[in-house]
């Protein structure tokens, strides 16, 4: 599991989450690719993930400036982990 990030928030301000606008597709047999935009109270962040060991083993990317955050995702919609026998689920 790789998780790195940095994020600096505004404290006072009333802003809450909004998504501004996303897009889903799928590409390749079991891929699928995620792009939003959102509105946070994020003055400045950065967020890096991969975790492999997870159901769709996903890797995401956010970058935020000025509470406009730029979020980046990819998934393999096909495999599932199994955590009681620590392994991906047989099909």
């Amino acid at each position: 599991m790789i998780d790195i990030s940095f994020n600096l928030s505004n404290p006072f301000s009333k802003r809450t989450w909004k998504c501004v606008w996303a897009r889903d597709r799928l590409f390749g047999k079991n891929s699928v690719y995620s792009i939003g935009i959102e509105r946070t109270k994020r003055i400045i962040g950065f967020s890096i993930s991969w975790l492999p060991r997870q159901d769709h083993t996903p890797f995401d990317l956010e970058l935020s400036l000025l509470g406009c955050t730029l979020t980046f995702g990819l998934y393999d919609i096909s495999r599932h982990r199994d955590d009681v026998k620590g392994k991906w689920e047989e099909k």
